[in-house]
């Protein structure tokens, strides 16, 4: 079996969801047996959480409230990772 590479784009900061991301990492507890995981995040804080659960994770060098402006980055990981989903 091929394992996929599965990204994850979520953030959380003291303003928007840790919720949010507590919820993907449920999620990808079950994926990672059969997949690769990375976390694609702009804050440090749940880079932080991500990494202490054991999952890859890169940071952004934008915002999380500047969408525009992290395409071309995210473009580029995506590329550089070969993700599939």
């Amino acid at each position: 079996m091929v394992k996929l590479m599965i990204a994850i784009r979520v953030d959380s900061n003291k303003y928007i969801g840790l919720g949010h991301v507590m919820r993907c990492l449920s999620i990808v507890e079950i994926l990672k047996e059969n997949n690769n995981i990375l976390f694609i995040v702009c804050d440090s804080e749940c880079e932080e959480i991500i990494k202490n659960r054991g999952f890859n994770c890169i940071k952004l060098s934008t915002s999380y409230d500047d969408l525009e402006n992290e395409l071309n980055e995210i473009k580029e990981i995506i590329y550089r990772y070969k993700i599939s989903k």
